[in-house]
């Protein structure tokens, strides 16, 4: 078996209440302790708990042998502008590439995506070369969501289903306790790993005697779930609603067991005391059970019987602990469920998600009586299936072959343009001649500097390019996407790096970007940015633009693909067809990254700061008309329009950007600076901006300046 297994989630057991993932990582790293191996748990949520304190759950842990590790911030703090997701997700990254290379085998949920930059990270060779990583599926967001009949509501989520996607495509191996998600998945055109096995999942506790199978009448029915509509509650009321009266008056009692959603989401209380008012029975409504408490109860009593009436579910908990401590129950023939259930058993116990099948159901149980089902697997068979799945990673993992370096040096070609900036343009270069990788030229397009210095530094640079294989271009200013494809019509090298005269490259960019290039096949590459203001960086990161990667629908909301500081195979740029060379709009990034990706190259993010971005205010970004950036960076879709999808598209990213509040000339006359402030933070481009303003010059300046900026581009 593997020696060394971490289990990275942020729903354990302890600290999260009553969580079917929680339930299923703690049982299999207590099944996997028993075993014999070194077992970890990496808790992603840190300090929050809502249930144990903390030392409760290392005490529990510890005492099946499993190390708890509630993950810590780090001791450096680094801020890291991103939504949630990514945040997430890049935290997990950062703890890993310190603490991973201590453990053979290391498993994730895809729920919330907390392992997409690290395997990212590891499908490039930069990390965790050693060691084995796979998902433990237990229900994608995107399941969720479509199960529940909801529809995204934040642009997040759009993100959240292209990194769960990701994290899938990307492990070694995904486990699923159901056939049925992987079919769900595949429908959805999840690209799957290999490896997909359908392990159920294990149950912590052991089994009660399945020797007592007799048939009980029943004279109590519990609803046991969520009390939600999702859950089935309205179809178990309208079941009661269906039934006798005569038989309403067998019943002593109906318990609700479950969690109830906040009053302002649905108010569980009320409609289910609505809905009771004309039933011929006593009602109780228990809503503080935790997990273990539950099970009590419905094992006290052989006349009590659960009601399982989900729309949508997996590999429910609810049943499998029902079957493992023969509870008496009827569930709904929804997903995994009836994989959980002897065959022989199901006729009697499934019912599709309609009130006319289990109010029949319930009559029989009260009449006739009704005896627990059987497991279609039982525990010692599912234990058998996880020994042999640590079997099978342990004998992978001796074998894994070590990555073998590729020692070429394609020629690169580093294209930068240039207007009126010699001081930074002077450091960029500099950074650029301290690359570790030494097979590169430099090609710098001048795009119509007129200052007499910068005149005087192009002279000298003219002649020092030239000594170094480089060369110096002059044009007419024709805005950067046009002084870039001029840079690629001298660029000699296979591959092209497209940097601004006011960054700084890091020594290692160009050889990481290479290795990567070259280990993946990418036609394009792109990277996190360390942003910093004035001259010179500082010794370390303290905050980070970090990018999605090639999300093409996420895209439509904001660049997600990366920086223009980007990677290129030259054929890969040409085929794209270069820079549009629009006047006086940016997003020339956001758009022909948006492009390449549409057109089906192969776009990936380093996950790893590979330059500095210098942040201004009042560059280029944030002095022009944002409606026709976005307009410029839509194009891609609008060309890319499968029967209207491209202009579907454009019409979101319209939808965003005016979610904006409005603002008018005449609200300038009024003391509106705070909610002018605010309408800048929510411009998602200018955020960066506006934070460097107030630490440069404080709140009230950073105020003063956004109703400056707003004043000149209101109508």
């Amino acid at each position: 078996m593997s020696k060394k297994l971490l289990i990275v989630t942020p729903d354990i057991v302890g600290p999260i209440r009553n969580g079917g993932i929680g339930t299923a990582f703690a049982a299999l790293a207590l099944f996997a302790a028993q075993a014999g191996m070194h077992v970890t748990v990496l808790y992603t949520l840190g300090k929050h708990s809502e249930h144990w304190s903390l030392d409760d759950c290392n005490a529990f842990y510890q005492q099946g042998g499993v190390e708890f590790i509630p993950m810590s911030s780090p001791s450096r703090v680094v801020e890291i502008d991103a939504p949630w997701p990514r945040r997430n997700a890049y935290r997990v990254y950062g703890w890993l590439k310190e603490h991973g290379d201590d453990y053979d085998l290391i498993i994730f949920p895809e729920w919330h995506a907390e392992a997409y930059y690290t395997l990212l990270a590891r499908h490039q060779g930069l990390m965790l070369q050693h060691t084995q990583i796979w998902v433990n599926t237990h229900g994608p967001s995107t399941w969720s969501m479509e199960g529940n009949y909801q529809l995204p509501r934040e642009a997040e989520l759009v993100e959240l289903d292209f990194m769960e996607r990701e994290t899938v495509r990307l492990a070694d191996g995904i486990v699923s306790p159901s056939a049925y998600l992987f079919d769900w998945m595949r429908g959805h055109q999840w690209q799957m790993p290999k490896q997909a096995l359908v392990i159920q999942n294990l149950m912590a506790e052991a089994s009660m005697d399945h020797t007592d199978a007799a048939q009980e009448l029943i004279d109590e029915i519990v609803f046991f779930g969520r009390l939600e509509a999702r859950k089935g509650l309205f179809i178990f009321c309208d079941a009661i609603d269906r039934l006798a009266p005569e038989l309403q008056a067998k019943i002593q009692r109906i318990t609700f067991l479950g969690k109830a959603l906040p009053v302002d989401v649905f108010d569980s209380f009320g409609y289910i005391q609505r809905r009771a008012a004309a039933w011929k029975t006593s009602i109780v409504i228990q809503t503080e059970y935790d997990r273990e408490q539950a099970r009590e109860f419905l094992t006290a009593s052989p006349s009590r019987l659960a009601v399982i009436a989900s729309l949508v579910e997996n590999s429910p908990y609810t049943v499998l602990e029902c079957l493992h401590h023969q509870i008496r129950f009827l569930a709904t023939n929804v997903g995994g469920i009836p994989e959980l259930i002897d065959p022989e058993d199901q006729p009697r116990i499934l019912f599709p998600p309609r009130p006319t099948t289990l109010v029949r159901l319930i009559e029989t149980a009260i009449t006739k009586g009704f005896a627990p089902a059987q497991r279609a697997l039982s525990a010692a068979q599912v234990e058998a299936q996880w020994s042999d799945f640590f079997a099978q990673v342990q004998s992978q993992h001796e074998t894994m072959p070590s990555a073998k370096a590729d020692d070429t040096q394609p020629l690169v070609s580093v294209c930068m343009p240039h207007h009126d900036s010699p001081d930074t343009l002077r450091l960029a270069l500099d950074s650029v001649y301290r690359q570790s990788y030494g097979h590169f030229e430099i090609i710098v397009v001048d795009d119509g500097s007129s200052t007499e210095e910068t005149l005087r530094m192009l002279d000298a640079l003219e002649l020092e390019l030239a000594e170094k294989g480089g060369r110096l271009i002059r044009q007419e200013n024709a805005y950067p996407g046009a002084a870039r494809n001029r840079a690629v019509a001298h660029a000699k090298g296979d591959y092209l790096l497209f940097m601004d005269d006011d960054n700084l490259a890091m020594p290692q960019e160009l050889e990481t970007f290479m290795a990567v290039a070259l280990r993946t096949d990418s036609d394009i590459l792109t990277t996190v940015s360390a942003v910093f203001t004035g001259k010179s960086p500082p010794k370390r990161p303290r905050h980070l633009l970090l990018p999605l990667g090639p999300a093409t629908g996420a895209g439509v909301y904001r660049n997600v693909f990366g920086d223009m500081n980007s990677f290129w195979k030259k054929s890969a740029f040409l085929a794209v067809g270069g820079f549009t060379e629009d006047y006086g709009i940016g997003h020339e990034d956001w758009e022909i990254l948006a492009k390449a990706t549409l057109m089906g190259l192969h776009l990936e993010l380093v996950p790893e700061p590979l330059f500095w971005y210098r942040a201004t205010v009042g560059g280029v970004q944030t002095t022009g008309d944002m409606a026709a950036y976005l307009a410029r960076s839509a194009r891609p879709y609008l060309q890319h329009d499968p029967h209207g999808l491209g202009m579907l598209a454009a019409h979101a990213a319209w939808a965003r950007f005016s979610n904006v509040p409005e603002i008018s000339r005449s609200a300038f006359g009024k003391r509106t600076s705070w909610r002018m402030a605010l309408s800048l933070v929510r411009r998602s481009d200018l955020f960066v901006k506006f934070r460097i303003t107030v630490k440069r010059y404080g709140l009230r300046m950073a105020v003063r300046k956004t109703i400056q900026y707003l004043r000149s581009h209101s109508e």
